[in-house]
């Protein structure tokens, strides 16, 4: 869901990308494109992080027992995962971007 929201959020911003371009113009190129789908990407990968989060106290919060269904540990190793999901949403929105059609 994350991904679909952000590529959806990129693509809509690019000047031009919803008209057909006409002999006159150009279509928009990945270096243009660039400082719009590199960020909405990042953001994207950072987000996922704060969904499992807010995902993970969904649950805790759902059940009604003692003890809690995640350790603190558990929390931490989710957090420390953040770089490897803005690496990866940066490494998708490149491969994106570039793709030939």
């Amino acid at each position: 869901m994350i991904c679909t929201l952000a590529a959806l959020a990129s693509r809509s911003f690019i000047p031009g990308y919803k008209e057909q371009p006409d002999e006159h113009s150009s279509a928009p190129r990945p270096r243009n494109t660039l400082y719009i789908v590199v960020p909405a990407w990042l953001i994207a990968g950072l987000g996922v992080t704060v969904v499992a989060l807010l995902l993970m106290a969904i649950k805790t919060g759902l059940h009604g027992h003692g003890t809690p269904d995640y350790t603190p540990e558990q929390m931490v190793r989710v957090l420390s995962l953040t770089p490897l999901w803005v690496i990866v949403g940066l490494m998708i929105g490149l491969v994106a971007l570039f793709w030939k059609k």
